[in-house]
């Protein structure tokens, strides 16, 4: 069968947009080292490592340690050796939404997120549960292998010192080569211990110097640094409940305590015995000093990492060199590591080559020189402040958002007993609310985590900026003010997005990094590109910024120029969002083709047949399998999780992936719940029924109002993005959360749109479910009367949908503005 004219016409502009995404894309991947910071890389100059050294390798591992606890007081030792190595925030999730030190050494271990089922954190001596653990980290959804660290070493010499080394060093099969040397807990660490009483400070260089002669690969555990209520128990206890979790969202982050100083202080005392036997014995060895777990079990920190030696840069040593700032092809973002990153750059330092490190989930860490030592230390101490606030912050600042949705909602359905001042003051409420998440991202150009007060300086510049964005969209000067706010509001989410990942690389740091509606270091799962409930805002704005922009030129005869404006944006989105070197978000694409072709569709009034629809859906699937196979097609080092999934689904476990995302999607829901929050809203719906139905109040739902009829830009945008969100709701791996933040974001300016509308057009205020005497309303209708013929404009919209005897969409009758004057839509020609 022959396609119709029409139909060949749009999908031209999405298979245009296809080409353009799906060819441009793989041209411009992933840059060198995946995106990461220009200068990042070992052919940095002045940062790339020296290969074929003899010196040794030393991982000196703890928990419970960020930079924010590091100081010239507190611990002097950690801070110079800091200042003068390169170093990075290591984000230490695993799992759990707190890593324990047993689930820190099984990952450093395994090159892939472990777990411990234990009921509490236990101290790192789990070798004699080895193979529950085995089994354990076998039955969870990422099916880490733990011992591959210590298969890939089995045939070098290597050296364990402390229970938690022991752990990584450990094989596949349980078995230990190493020598080893035990090593006791910090005191307070452990339940039934105290801080600050007497502890052997030398003990690990002691035992460094008796049995490291030789080893090529040296892991040590100094032990953990523990809260008092979080200490390390063999027994009894348990992992903090979800209100215990559930109020770290609310609370700020508690100083740290003199039990907890008191163990940092014999830590530092620890690393400096150790320190000074290394720089003795080998001069040339390159330490890798690292958190590797949480101080307590109910809420995450980022951790401490610095590394020094020639390994790291030419020239480097252990005495001192320039200052690095360290990061990974898995965060790619200047001072932040992950915890999977460091088996792979084991790997790399000590046994290069390995087949162990391609399995591995994490990157090779690489450094940049990055200003002075104290500058760097100062970011590093920044990064934690902004994640810790926004985390904090995060739980009232949702529960608002959440009251002024429900205010808003509560109010449009009741507006038929309005005043001029509840009208104005709901409509500066709705483009407030919209306003707030793009300027939670905006607050972010402003480094206010330097500030001593830095959640009250947050909170300042997010009421300041949503005060100015809400100001700008309801301007009085706009022409067309019922859709000035998609305009303004939804046009300025694109930008600042598309800005944000295309200039990643230059900015210090991205906007959505830490921010309320974007990526959180401290959950570990994304650091670049588009996140879900960024990619959730980005798509709104964009479907209400095109509908708004394409409508206005179709109504006005432009039909090219909506056309190279839907084909130019969407081209530019779906590269962005797709593109592995940019946004590599696999689930974006197809959801951003499949809203772009429909809006297309809509604005040209074509009618929505299965065979347009399946078509745009298998372009969005060629389109977002383009962009992974081009991922996949570059060098290993440079591949995204894009590639990685293909390289998956080439192995034959892809479906595994697929489990794991639909578990995301729907497993981690809270059913009872929605259970219970679905029989409330059907409570509530029927109790405003039978008030309704009682003459109580009047509802003004769309379906009764003209402003639906009458307002394409409004049907377009509702009918598309509920499309799209429901579309990404499926294909993203936050699931619900997908179309929550869309319409949360949406919602709003459909309503200012109404309520504009019926304000500027008083017919629509009747049909909106206003009490006029239905003398009044007989008035109205006579005085609505349009053209000559005596077609209200009631008939009219209730006319606009119809089809003609050739089977596509009527041409749509003179529609009424904003401000209630016709306007003629121009002859439908192609």
């Amino acid at each position: 069968m022959l396609l119709r004219p029409a139909c060949r016409f749009i999908l031209g502009l999405v298979g245009a947009l296809a080409c353009l995404a799906g060819v441009v894309g793989p041209a411009f991947g992933a840059p060198a080292q995946g995106g990461a910071a220009p200068g990042i890389g070992a052919g940095a100059e002045g940062a790339a490592p020296s290969r074929g050294t003899e010196g040794s390798v030393v991982v000196v591992g703890f928990s419970g340690v960020s930079w924010k606890d590091v100081t010239a007081d507190t611990a002097p030792n950690l801070y110079r050796f800091g200042k003068q190595a390169s170093t990075a925030d290591l984000v230490v999730r695993t799992i759990n939404e707190t890593t324990c030190p047993t689930e820190g050494w099984l990952t450093l271990g395994a090159g892939q997120r472990t777990i411990d089922d234990a009921p509490a954190c236990r101290p790192p001596k789990a070798r004699s549960r080895w193979t529950e653990l085995v089994e354990v980290n076998s039955a969870s959804k990422y099916h880490a292998r733990l011992g591959r660290l210590g298969k890939a070493l089995r045939n070098a010499k290597t050296t364990a010192i402390g229970p938690g080394a022991a752990m990584a060093l450990t094989d596949p099969k349980g078995r230990l080569r190493a020598d080893y040397a035990d090593l006791a807990p910090i005191p307070g660490s452990v339940r039934g211990t105290s801080a600050g009483a007497a502890d052997d400070s030398g003990a690990a260089a002691k035992a460094y110097l008796e049995k490291a002669a030789g080893s090529k690969v040296t892991v040590v555990d100094l032990g953990a640094v523990r809260r008092p209520e979080s200490q390390l128990s063999a027994s009894g206890g348990g992992r903090p409940g979800f209100w215990r979790r559930l109020g770290g969202f609310f609370a700020s982050e508690p100083s740290a305590s003199r039990d907890v100083t008191a163990q940092i202080s014999a830590l530092d005392a620890r690393f400096a015995s150790l320190l000074r036997a290394i720089r003795e014995k080998d001069p040339k060895a390159t330490v890798l000093a690292a958190s590797l777990a949480d101080s307590q079990s109910s809420r995450p920190s980022l951790g401490y990492f610095a590394a020094a030696g020639p390994r790291v840069a030419r020239g480097m040593t252990l005495a001192g060199g320039p200052p690095l700032t360290a990061s990974s092809d898995a965060t790619r973002q200047r001072g932040y590591v992950q915890i999977t990153d460091l088996m792979p750059t084991l790997l790399d330092w000590a046994a290069p080559g390995s087949s162990e490190a391609a399995d591995a989930i994490g990157s090779t860490i690489v450094s940049t020189p990055n200003g002075s030592g104290e500058e760097n230390v100062r970011e590093l101490v920044g990064n934690e402040v902004r994640s810790q606030t926004v985390r904090s912050l995060s739980g009232p600042f949702f529960i608002l958002l959440g009251a002024m949705f429900a205010a808003v909602l509560a109010l449009f359905l009741t507006r038929s007993r309005w005043k001029g001042t509840t009208r104005r003051l709901f409509v500066q409420l709705s483009t407030l609310l919209a306003a707030v998440p793009v300027a939670s991202l905006l607050v972010n150009l402003v480094p206010w985590w330097y500030s001593p007060r830095a959640a009250g300086v947050f909170v300042g510049l997010l009421v300041t900026f949503s005060t100015l964005i809400a100001a700008l969209a309801l301007n009085p000067r706009w022409k067309d003010r019922s859709f000035a706010p998609f305009g303004v509001i939804g046009g300025l989410v694109v930008v600042t997005l598309m800005l944000d990942v295309a200039f990643d690389d230059v900015l210090a740091y991205p906007l959505q990094l830490a921010a309320l509606f974007g990526t959180q270091p401290l959950v570990g799962w994304r650091f670049y590109g588009f996140s879900n409930s960024a990619f959730a805002l980005f798509t709104a704005g964009l479907i209400l910024s095109l509908a708004w922009a394409g409508e206005r030129l179709y109504s006005r005869g432009e039909r090219r120029k909506a056309a190279w404006l839907i084909v130019a944006v969407g081209a530019v989105a779906v590269f962005l969002d797709g593109s592995a070197g940019y946004g590599a978000d696999f689930g974006g694409p197809p959801v951003l083709i499949v809203a772009l072709g429909t809006l297309a569709m809509m604005i040209f009034r074509r009618r929505l047949t299965c065979l347009r629809i399946a078509a745009v859906l298998f372009l969005a699937l060629v389109v977002s399998t383009a962009f992974a196979v081009a991922d996949y097609l570059s060098p290993v080092s440079e591949r995204s999780h894009l590639g990685r999934f293909v390289e998956t689904v080439l192995h034959g476990n892809g479906l595994e992936i697929v489990a794991r995302k639909l578990a995301q999607v729907f497993g981690n829901l809270p059913w009872p719940a929605i259970a219970l929050l679905v029989a409330a809203l059907g409570a509530a719906a029927y109790w405003a029924w039978r008030l309704h139905r009682r003459g109580g109040f009047r509802i003004g739902v769309l379906a009764r109002s003209r402003a639906w009829n009458e307002l394409p830009v409004l049907r377009m945008s509702v009918i598309v993005l509920c499309w799209a969100l429901v579309v990404g709701m499926f294909v993203n791996d936050s699931g619900i959360l997908v179309p929550a933040m869309g319409l949360a974001f949406s919602i709003p300016l459909w309503c200012v749109a109404v309520v504009r509308f019926e304000e500027a057009d008083p017919l629509g205020s009747v049909g909106a479910g206003s009490q006029a005497p239905d003398g009044d309303v007989e008035e109205m209708r006579e005085k609505a009367t349009v053209g000559g013929g005596g077609a209200s404009i009631g008939e009219a919209g209730a006319s606009n949908g119809r089809e003609s005897s050739a089977g596509e969409t009527a041409e749509e009758p003179p529609v009424a503005g904003a401000g209630g004057s016709p306007r003629t839509h121009p002859p439908k020609a192609l």
